[in-house]
């Protein structure tokens, strides 16, 4: 079977990276486009999912475990986010699932969706609360380790990712994903890690300054 890679639009480049919408080309999935740049005063939040950011968890590995483990809650929404990317080793994280790996300072309207295990930040001034950070992960950006493809199949075939290039600490972003907490419970109990909220997969990110 040929599948053939459909980028809708044109990617629009911002200092270093780019994104797209990324389609296999099928009639079941012709109509993919990216969601609009939404106007964080207005539409930031929870919204319906789009066409992309389904298809996208289509391809998102092993959400849940042969035996009913879970490795993605999904928490039923969408959300779209701006912050800062934070990192205090310098951004981003290539992990070998092929998943872009960055944590994102939200601002403060948009502190709900994280929660108490997801990686800590400097504090706002004193006197405010506490700031707070969220997982950021753009599926099938990296190069694949054989083993995860040996356990899940095939999970990014006829998909690209949605970034050319990669953020970098300290940029400015509008971020829109699928809101999950990673519960983990597909790896072994003595591997896993706290269950902290995640925009997993990312369906549309942007630099605004």
């Amino acid at each position: 079977m040929v599948i053939v890679f459909m980028i809708i639009g044109s990617p629009l480049t911002f200092s270093g990276f780019s994104f797209a919408a990324s389609s296999n080309g099928t009639q079941s999935q012709s109509t993919i486009s990216p969601p609009p740049p939404p106007t964080p005063s207005s539409t930031g939040g929870p919204h319906p999912c789009t066409n992309t950011d389904k298809y996208l968890w289509d391809h998102t590995y092993g959400k849940t475990g042969t035996g009913g483990e879970i490795r993605l809650k999904d928490i039923g929404q969408c959300i779209t986010v701006t912050g800062t990317v934070y990192s205090s080793s310098g951004g981003t994280t290539e992990e070998p699932d092929g998943d872009l790996h960055f944590t994102l300072q939200l601002d403060p309207q948009y502190e709900k969706y994280s929660n108490q295990f997801d990686p800590q930040c400097i504090p706002h001034p004193a006197g405010s609360p506490a700031c707070k950070n969220i997982i950021v992960e753009v599926i099938c950006h990296n190069k694949i380790d054989q083993s995860y493809i040996q356990k899940f199949g095939p999970y990014c075939n006829g998909v690209n990712s949605i970034l050319q290039g990669e953020p970098h600490q300290g940029d400015k972003l509008l971020v829109s994903g699928r809101w999950v907490t990673d519960l983990d419970e597909t790896e072994p109990p003595q591997h896993r890690h706290a269950s902290w909220n995640e925009i997993h997969p990312a369906s549309y990110i942007k630099k605004i300054s």
